[in-house]
């Protein structure tokens, strides 16, 4: 026989006995709605009623068992019989005895915002009616899911426990959903506290250099396409850079409105690096390599308060501004005054870019100054320059050949100012043809010579000469070709020669005539004495000369100036 059979049987017979009064007196309107409740005779007067349970209504109750029941006792009797009295339902079918069961209410309390890595517990308190047993256990929850491990619950009436955020949490930057729920003894005080917002904010801001591509970069930079890549934020904050030099930050009015980025659900971003670095250039010598330091920072925003994040510096080297000058000179030889031609491009290559100006560019350049041509040193007025084109990316650039004869230099230099730039290119070397030289004759010695014998071994020499020019030494009155050269590099034409035996005594002239690679013949003439012993009996003077003492008049000294014969042209007395 189970447990609930044997609470039947406990009842005092008595309680049959109530029973059937209370039905007897039930209203008629009360019958006409539903069975009137009635004892089936088949249960066991003697039994033992348990107040707990309701006596189970019969479906066949007659008028004649109601009036032959015993009168109704009163309420407060009944009601401690365990047996409901009339017009009220059992006891345990009224809603008000569920409502007398005790509840309890739960509330979590969670930081608002932590720094990823310290420690955090959240607070779950339990409230219930004074002398309520709360025993049980306290769960917390992230996102629906259960985290770390139960905590044990005790106390009457209300229960405070300390619930640790675990490290899997806290360890990560994100936001995040808190709740907990408390389970007790008997169930119908569980409850769940609402979820709590915990925002884990980064403790750092790791980042790095980084090409579009998300490549490392180095310094100097190689391309304006330049990020600063952070990682480990909170997703929806925001990050930008702040530009330093010298240790001084760069203004915002000069830097403009630095451009800021998002940072990614996955707690990335890239934040635009070089576009405020080359703002700072300002009116420096961008020719130069500038080095800058940057810092990322990082708004953190939860709920209406904004906390900064600042990064590490790093430093940033921006290459100087390079503008290679190519130039190419028609070495020559010109003539003086003709056009000395120069072929000239000019280039800008910066950050891993080359830009190749145009000749109208370059044209440009030289009317205003900025591009100049030097040439022995000395910048030549825009308006003596003629520019032609070359090509697409090459100018033609002319003017006058000085009038000095020789080796000349000319260099094209760009200058800019705010900012300041300068380049250069190489120096290149023309040369002007000379339209005089330099003609002797010379003893062994090296010593001018113009006092002449018949059968005198000499040395017939030009200098000041293009090299490659033909030279030929003519005696005159009588023309005798005494040798012809060719000048060397160092522009000398050299050629051994014997006076002739039949020379006359007198005045002659040495005729050199030199012609250049240009075509053009220039002449110099040296003036001889012929002397003839008088003894000689053909000697006869000549028309224009006389045998007496050699009288110096003037010429010229070949002197020996390193490995190179330079010859120097006395003037006369």
């Amino acid at each position: 026989m189970n447990a609930s059979r044997t609470r039947h049987l406990r009842r005092p017979v008595a309680a049959l006995a109530t029973v059937l009064a209370l039905v007897a007196a039930a209203p008629a309107a009360h019958a006409a709605d539903e069975p009137t409740p009635s004892v089936s005779p088949s249960v066991n007067a003697s039994a033992t009623a348990d107040p707990s349970v309701t006596a189970t209504p019969s479906a066949t109750a007659t008028p004649s068992a109601t009036a032959a029941a015993t009168p109704a006792p009163d309420r407060p009797a009944a009601r401690s019989a365990g047996i409901a009295p009339a017009g009220e339902a059992p006891a345990g079918d009224d809603p008000s005895q569920e409502a007398l069961q005790p509840t309890s209410k739960s509330t979590l309390a969670v930081p608002v915002s932590a720094v990823a890595g310290d420690h955090v517990d959240a607070t779950l308190t339990v409230t219930s009616d004074p002398g309520t047993d709360l025993s049980g256990t306290a769960q917390l929850l992230v996102a629906g899911k259960a985290v770390g491990k139960a905590v044990d619950v005790t106390g009457t009436g209300d229960a405070t426990v300390t619930l640790p955020v675990p490290t899997s949490v806290t360890g990560t930057v994100g936001a995040y959903q808190l709740t907990a729920t408390f389970t007790g003894t008997p169930d119908s005080i569980d409850s769940a506290a609402d979820a709590q917002p915990l925002t884990v904010l980064p403790a750092t801001l790791p980042w790095s250099l980084v090409d579009e591509n998300g490549k490392a970069v180095t310094n100097p930079i190689s391309s304006p396409e330049v990020y600063g890549h952070a990682t480990g934020q909170l997703p929806g904050s925001t990050v930008h850079a702040e530009v330093f030099q010298d240790g001084k930050r760069v203004n915002d009015d000069e830097l403009g409105e630095l451009e800021s980025a998002d940072v990614a659900a996955d707690g990335t971003v890239d934040v635009p690096i070089v576009t405020p670095v080359l703002l700072t250039m300002g009116e420096d010598d961008i020719s130069k390599d500038q080095t800058f330091s940057v810092v990322l920072v990082a708004e953190l925003k939860v709920g209406d308060t904004t906390t900064t994040l600042r990064s590490a510096s790093k430093d940033l080297t921006v290459g100087g501004l390079k503008a290679p000058i190519d130039l190419a000179v028609d070495p020559g030889p010109y003539r003086a005054g003709e056009g000395v031609e120069n072929l000239v491009r000019v280039s800008i290559s910066w950050i891993g870019f080359t830009l190749v100006a145009e000749p109208q560019d370059i044209a440009d350049m030289i009317d205003a100054g900025e591009l100049k041509i030097y040439v022995d040193g000395k910048a030549l007025k825009a308006k003596d320059v003629d520019i032609e084109t070359a090509d697409d990316e090459t100018a033609v650039v002319t003017f006058a050949a000085p009038t000095t004869a020789g080796d000349h230099t000319v260099q094209a230099v760009l200058e800019e100012t705010e900012p300041d730039f300068r380049s250069a290119s190489e120096v290149g070397h023309f040369v002007v043809a000379p339209s005089t030289f330099d003609a002797a004759l010379l003893d062994e010695d090296g010593n001018e010579v113009t006092e002449i014998h018949r059968g005198q071994e000499l040395e017939a020499v030009a200098a000041g000469l293009l090299p490659g020019t033909k030279v030929s030494f003519v005696l005159h009155s009588s023309p005798t070709t005494l040798g012809t050269a060719t000048a060397d590099e160092d522009g000398i034409a050299a050629v051994a020669v014997t006076i002739p035996s039949d020379v006359t005594a007198g005045d002659h002239t040495l005729v050199v005539t030199a012609t250049d690679v240009l075509g053009d013949e220039h002449v110099e003439k040296v003036a001889l004495v012929a002397v003839v012993p008088v003894d000689d009996p053909t000697g006869e003077l000549a028309e224009t000369g006389s045998n007496v003492a050699p009288l110096v008049i003037g010429g010229a000294l070949l002197l020996i100036v390193g490995a190179g014969l330079v010859l120097v042209r006395r003037r006369r007395a």
